[in-house]
C-alpha cells in the first residue's frame, strides 16, 4: 500500500518562546493540524525526512524528552539529544550561547531546549535563523500549554464554552503560558490563587493585547 505524505502547513520559521508570539490563526492552524497529524499519523510519516532537530536539556526530564524524541521520529525527522544536565557541562560554560546557536544553526534545523532561565532561549533565537522551541523554562512553557488546549477541544469541543480557571501556586510557568492561549481560544480565563501571586506587570499584556473575540451564543 503506497503512504501519502504531507508536508505541516505551519511554518517552521517562527520560535515559539512564550507562546504569546503566535498570532490566534496560527495557533488555530497547530491544534487543527495536531488533530490531523493524531487522526492520520501516516500522512505525516515523512514531513521531518531529512531534518534535524537538537534537544537540549538542562534539566532532567521524562515525558518532555521522550515525547518530543518519539514525535520528531515518527515524522521521519532525527533527534541529536544534547546532555547539559551536569553541573559540569552546564549550557554557556565553555562557550557562548550565542556560539551554540550559531554552530547548532549549520547542522540542524531547529532547536528544543529545556532551561533554567528564560533569557537562554531568547539569546538562542536573537542568534540563530533556525527555530527555537521552549520546552520549559523559569517562566514559560508554551508546549504544555498547547497541549493541554489541545486536549481540553478534544474532550469538550468547544473552547468558548469553557472558563478556563487558572490556577497559580508556586509554579508560576503554566499560567504564564495559559494566557495567550486563552485568548486563541476564545476561552475566557480566570485566575484562582492568593492575591500575591497574581502575573507580573511585564507578563499580563500578553494576554490583554489580544483581540477582543466573541461572546459565545447561548442555546
Amino acid at each position: 500500500m503506497t503512504t501519502t505524505t504531507l508536508v505541516a502547513p505551519v511554518s517552521l520559521s517562527n520560535d515559539l518562546l512564550t507562546g504569546a508570539e503566535w498570532s490566534p490563526a496560527h495557533t488555530r492552524e497547530l491544534l487543527q493540524l495536531s488533530a490531523d497529524i493524531k487522526a492520520r499519523p501516516g500522512r505525516y510519516a515523512s514531513t521531518l525526512h531529512g531534518k534535524f532537530i537538537a534537544l537540549i536539556f538542562e534539566k532532567p526530564s521524562l515525558r518532555t524528552r521522550v515525547t518530543f524524541d518519539v514525535g520528531i521520529q515518527s515524522m521521519g525527522g532525527s533527534v541529536v539529544f544534547l546532555d547539559h544536565t551536569q553541573a559540569s557541562a552546564s549550557l554557556g560554560a565553555r562557550e557562548s550561547i550565542a556560539d551554540v546557536a550559531r554552530n547548532l544553526e549549520r547542522w540542524v534545523q531547529g532547536i528544543v531546549a529545556r532551561v533554567y532561565h528564560q533569557r537562554v532561549l531568547e539569546e538562542m533565537a536573537a542568534n540563530t535563523g533556525i527555530p527555537v522551541v521552549n520546552a520549559l523554562s523559569d517562566k514559560f512553557h508554551p508546549c504544555q500549554a498547547l497541549a493541554d488546549f489541545f486536549t481540553l477541544e478534544e474532550k469538550i469541543r468547544r473552547l468558548a464554552r469553557l472558563q478556563t480557571r487558572i490556577r497559580r501556586g508556586r509554579q508560576q510557568r503554566l499560567p504564564f503560558s495559559d494566557l495567550p492561549r486563552c485568548a486563541a481560544g476564545r476561552s475566557p480565563a480566570r485566575r484562582d490563587g492568593p492575591r500575591n501571586t497574581r502575573p507580573c506587570l511585564k507578563l499580563s499584556p500578553m494576554a490583554s493585547a489580544w483581540p477582543a473575540k466573541r461572546k459565545p451564543k447561548s442555546n
